[in-house]
């Protein structure tokens, strides 16, 4: 096993979910700035498709566990928010629209975080209405990562 690959399986299931709805919801944020500053056209169409993909799951998650955007709303209105920072603050922070496959490799990384996430998620949250949500919106997860594995490597070459 990868010691560097984290192992979710092992976190708690409703703290999972919260921490996925934060990923997608930074990596949605994220991707629609990045959309509106890419000057490649493939790569606008690509980061728009990821910020879509990332808002379709966010809202099947809100809409098959309601008290999971409570406690979201719960965190945003608290003195002392339990929200982490964003993981996509230091992409965020270092992201050039003209040269965004420098950023490529950190954008594929978090891609495949939040997919661990998403299989760990699958594999211990107990609503089946949660787990019908995930294997739904899984291939788009997939295929949005697999654009910043591709920018990635087209970054290499």
């Amino acid at each position: 096993m990868n010691a560097t690959r984290p192992n979710f399986r092992r976190t708690d299931a409703p703290q999972l979910l919260q921490e996925t709805l934060k990923h997608l919801n930074d990596a949605r944020e994220f991707y629609l700035q990045a959309s509106r500053s890419v000057v490649d056209r493939e790569i606008r169409d690509a980061f728009a498709f990821s910020s879509e993909a990332h808002a379709a799951l966010l809202q099947s998650l809100y809409t098959a566990a309601p008290a999971a955007q409570q406690s979201q709303a719960v965190d945003a209105l608290s003195s002392q928010p339990s929200r982490a920072v964003s993981e996509f603050a230091e992409v965020a922070g270092m992201f050039d629209g003209s040269r965004p496959q420098a950023s490529a490799s950190e954008l594929h990384a978090l891609d495949a975080t939040l997919l661990q996430r998403v299989e760990a998620l699958f594999a211990i949250y107990p609503d089946m209405r949660v787990r019908a949500a995930l294997k739904q919106h899984v291939l788009s997860i997939q295929r949005a990562g697999d654009a910043t594995r591709r920018l990635a490597l087209r970054d290499v070459a």
